[in-house]
């Protein structure tokens, strides 16, 4: 199914570890995290255990759905996030896109990409 907003789940068959997130489009966010940064340390035990067991033994189980609305998202994932998953380095929800910078950080950002040709 398209465009599910909800909490997911990805399962390692072999020994039941998870990792909880939340995404206003569940079925495009597995691959996004596949694809990510390996330096983003709130993944990187799920990256490991990716890269050592395989994408077949992964399971994306969509825990719960609800409204694209970002507090909504946040409330409800942490309900899961308390059960400790452990592929989890962070235990308090947030959605990391919309994290509030300082100024400082926006304008180093924003120098780094000036001139670069966008595809």
């Amino acid at each position: 199914p398209n465009n599910i907003s909800g909490i997911y789940c990805l399962m390692n068959v072999l020994n039941n570890h998870k990792y909880i997130g939340s995404s206003k489009n569940i079925s495009t966010e597995y691959s996004s995290i596949i694809t990510i940064s390996r330096k983003i340390y709130t993944i990187v035990p799920f990256i490991e255990a990716y890269n050592k067991y395989g994408k077949d033994k992964f399971v994306v189980l969509i825990l719960e759905t609800c409204e694209p609305i970002r507090d909504t998202l946040i409330f409800i994932e942490q309900k899961y996030l308390d059960l400790n998953p452990e592929y989890n380095v962070a235990k308090l929800a947030s959605c990391p896109a919309q994290l509030v910078q300082s100024e400082e950080t926006k304008k180093k950002r924003a120098d780094k990409l000036r001139g670069q040709k966008r595809s």
